[in-house]
């Protein structure tokens, strides 16, 4: 819970800038306020022991994410993605043993963009894997770069998961367009 507080204050300082901004972009027109996306991403996870083959894990995911524009420079959105593979961590990871067993993990994320221009998005939030020998609490830090055409963007993107016991790395691209 004491984790939580960081990202509370962020968002009730976030919301409550977005109350100074208008719903109008430079050009004058109206900004569209929802995004909705899918991704695919391939997440790289470090198996502790280093004598395992391989010694990386390589995880296809799928994803959705809901994102809605607070002010100009900041979104607000869910992010959950599912691993599509299941895989062993070795080494000092579980209480109960020496290995740690991960199926099909699900990780769902509050996560907040800062965009300090039209492209450059940087993000971060707190979340939840899922999955059913172990669930952990994750954070999220990230990097994209975000392109549009009218109501279609894509987005490839960077970004590390810190999981408690463990952590993975990711990259990936998200399609998706926006709405009022």
């Amino acid at each position: 819970m004491k984790y939580l507080f960081p990202y509370i204050f962020i968002l009730s300082f976030v919301t409550s800038k977005a109350q100074e901004v208008d719903s109008y972009n430079q050009d004058g027109h109206t900004s569209d306020k929802h995004g909705f996306g899918l991704s695919f991403s391939m997440a790289n996870i470090p198996v502790a022991d280093p004598n395992a083959t391989p010694f990386t894990v390589w995880a296809p995911t799928l994803g959705i994410e809901y994102g809605k524009r607070i002010n100009e420079l900041w979104d607000v959105g869910i992010l959950s993605d599912i691993e599509l593979v299941s895989y062993e961590l070795k080494g000092e990871l579980d209480n109960q043993g020496d290995h740690l067993v991960r199926e099909n993990a699900w990780v769902t994320t509050l996560t907040f963009f800062y965009h300090p221009n039209e492209h450059i998005r940087l993000f971060f939030g707190p979340g939840y894997e899922i999955e059913k020998h172990k669930n952990f609490y994750v954070t999220t830090i990230g990097f994209g770069y975000h392109m549009h055409r009218k109501k279609i963007s894509a987005m490839p993107f960077f970004r590390v998961d810190l999981k408690g016991l463990y952590y993975s790395t990711a990259f990936g691209i998200v399609i998706g367009t926006t709405f009022k």
